[in-house]
């Protein structure tokens, strides 16, 4: 008879040398030299003023929710094609670009539903602008004003308007047109401008 193999027996498992940690007696050791407090943080202060500050009376009016904006273009800002863009979803629209000395309320086509409207104005005198731009905020469905400060037509050059005002020799008018419009209006002014290589 055969005999069954014995199991056999599984000696100890060697093992590795064990890693010992090396601590650093000293960091545990009680540091006696006085610690400098924490420095507290503190919130650097911007130096703008605040929009409130800014935003002198008259109060703005807020702007109507919108998402999808028709912008101004040469030719495709007319009535007939923003209630066009309005059918396919288009919430804000401009008016195509008015010349501030030639604006009178006939001259801005309007609709029941071409609504809100964004009235888009160039020129380069601050109270002709402002009467201008006052006219059109008390027309039904303006909601805010641009001013054109990104036409390079050969008009505009001639005309000192539009992207030609933001030449540094015409910073000055430039700043007193803004300031005048949003100093004066009980609706918001919108800038239409360039990309600049310096401001």
């Amino acid at each position: 008879m055969s005999q069954a193999a014995s199991p056999k027996k599984k000696g100890p498992r060697r093992r590795g040398p064990r890693r010992s940690k090396r601590i650093n007696e000293t960091s545990l050791q009680p540091s006696h030299e006085p610690q400098a407090p924490c420095p507290k943080r503190t919130r650097t202060t911007s130096p703008l003023p605040p929009p409130s500050a800014v935003s002198l009376p008259p109060p703005r009016q807020p702007l109507p929710p919108h998402r999808l904006i028709l912008a101004p273009m040469v030719g495709g800002s007319e009535l007939a094609f923003r209630l066009l863009a309005r059918r396919h979803g288009a919430q804000l629209c401009y008016t195509p670009m008015i010349r501030s000395e030639e604006f009178a309320v006939p001259l801005l086509e309007r609709h029941a539903d071409d609504c809100p409207l964004v009235a888009h104005f160039s020129g380069n005198d601050p109270q002709t602008l402002l009467d201008a731009a006052r006219q059109a905020e008390r027309c039904r469905g303006v909601v805010a004003v641009d001013l054109n400060l990104g036409c390079p037509q050969r008009a505009a050059r001639s005309g000192r308007f539009g992207a030609f005002l933001c030449d540094a020799a015409d910073r000055a008018l430039l700043l007193r047109i803004v300031s005048t419009l949003s100093r004066s209006l009980c609706v918001p002014l919108f800038c239409k401008i360039r990309l600049l290589d310096e401001i």
